[in-house]
């Protein structure tokens, strides 16, 4: 059987027969579809280093310094049909924000939607069809791609899935399926994972108790989530209480966070962050995730008129670009100064500059851009 290109027929007719016999299809979809990122067993240490080098309190520095920017990809099949109204995914935005303000991460999207119409891609395979992403993906954003169908085969079956991001690596994506994008909980969900946040029932690190004694150790790392033996439609009721009756290793009884977002309660349940986790996000973005910038036509986007710069990637090793808030052709004095405040380097750059900083030793530096009326600085840290 052509899994691909057969399944379509086989869902019609599955949710005919559910309309048929009185069940809501929809209600149907939002119940067995499950979240697809997961840490695997060679990713832990890196995972777990990660995260513990970002583990330091921070703040910010500038109102552009919070913004995440967003590229919607939206794939529809090949007559247009499967695809999601882009003002639903845009007003999504603004429910990601509310989520995710006390982590002062606010969301913006970064240019047009992207539309893509393809027959083969709109019934999107976990990873297999990633070759689509590939070539459309913008660089330094968060590039979301919405799917009329997605899953994945395990074992030889197919599995439905809401939507999956990496914790960590070279890919800056998240795809989910439509139905998922605007519930109000699985986008944010998934963008919790890429900014290091576990499931609250994951088992990867070791079980967590019930007693949290070793909730530093196991399950998401973090002791003001409660222990969860693994949330879903027939544990939590509709008025999103716990009506399950497990129990940990210890013999004790489980009383799960139903409210929490990275749970796998009811998607109308979900609607928050604990404080641990909060804090875990904020120094995950900008600790590691610091390199997101909206660039477009070589000039960063920012809301504000005075003078503002990023340096990416940053890290960086060998070379780095420099690109400004303001009109390209601008000259700015650019200095490097190193940890005790000694220049290094001094020169005259332009707007949209790539600078060498192979000659540094591994360390921290700040760069320093003037002009005529204004001057900003940024710490840039050279890697190996």
């Amino acid at each position: 059987m052509n899994i691909k290109y057969e399944h379509k027929s086989t869902f019609l007719i599955l949710g005919l027969y559910l309309i048929i016999n009185g069940f809501s299809f929809n209600l149907f979809a939002q119940g067995n579809y499950t979240c697809g990122t997961s840490l695997s067993a060679n990713q832990k240490e890196e995972f777990i280093r990660l995260v513990k080098s970002c583990d330091k309190p921070l703040s910010k520095v500038s109102i552009l310094d919070s913004i995440v920017p967003l590229k919607y990809h939206v794939i529809s099949f090949s007559d247009s049909s499967g695809g999601i109204d882009s003002n639903e995914v845009l007003n999504e935005i603004n429910n990601l924000n509310q989520i995710f303000d006390p982590a002062g991460i606010s969301f913006q999207h970064c240019g047009a939607i992207n539309f893509i119409y393809s027959d083969h891609y709109a019934s999107f395979e976990r990873q297999e069809d990633e070759i689509i992403c590939n070539a459309y993906d913008m660089p330094n954003v968060v590039n979301i791609y919405l799917v009329p169908e997605l899953y994945k085969i395990q074992d030889n079956q197919e599995i439905q899935l809401c939507g999956y991001t990496y914790y960590f690596g070279e890919y800056n994506r998240l795809i989910i399926r439509n139905s998922c994008a605007i519930n109000g909980s699985s986008l944010a969900h998934e963008l919790g994972h890429y900014f290091s946040l576990l499931h609250t029932h994951e088992t990867s690190l070791g079980e967590e108790l019930v007693q949290r004694v070793n909730c530093l150790q196991a399950g998401d790392e973090l002791c003001d989530t409660p222990a969860d033996p693994g949330l879903s439609e027939d544990n939590v009721t509709q008025n999103c209480f716990y009506i399950g009756n497990d129990v940990d290793a210890s013999g004790e009884s489980y009383s799960p966070d139903t409210d929490n977002i990275m749970s796998y309660s009811r998607k109308t349940c979900r609607s928050s962050f604990t404080s641990e986790q909060i804090e875990r996000m904020k120094n995950y973005f900008f600790g590691y995730r610091n390199y997101l910038f909206c660039i477009e036509k070589g000039n960063l986007i920012s809301d504000s008129d005075n003078l503002q710069f990023i340096l990416f990637p940053n890290p960086g090793k060998n070379n780095i670009a420099l690109i400004t808030n303001q009109e390209k052709s601008k000259l700015y004095s650019y200095k490097l100064f190193d940890i005790a405040g000694k220049v290094i380097h001094e020169q005259t750059i332009s707007n949209y500059s790539f600078l060498d900083i192979s000659f540094l030793d591994i360390g921290t530096y700040f760069v320093v851009l003037e002009d005529a009326s204004n001057f900003a600085i940024k710490k840039l840290i050279k890697s190996q």
